[in-house]
């Protein structure tokens, strides 16, 4: 459930759908011991206030989790 911001240092409530931005990654949690043998995969919700949306996106990288990173002005606004 997303209850704020995910940008390190945002303290902005999620409230509404149409403010911010809303981001879906498909991630793969590991096995919690040795006798799981398969990941299990998992849809997870993320989201960016207005204020954070401008000058961040979010990226999944499967060894480092969920970032936020900064726009570097190629691909703005692409997902």
């Amino acid at each position: 459930m997303v209850s704020k911001c995910a940008a390190p240092g945002c303290s902005e409530r999620f409230r509404y759908l149409h403010s911010g931005r809303l981001y879906q990654f498909e991630t793969r949690e590991r096995p919690q011991n040795l006798s799981d043998r398969m990941p299990v995969q998992a849809v997870e919700f993320f989201w960016l206030c207005d204020g954070c949306a401008s000058r961040f996106r979010l990226v999944y990288d499967p060894a480092l989790g969920v970032r936020v990173v900064p726009f570097t002005g190629i691909g703005v606004g692409a997902s």
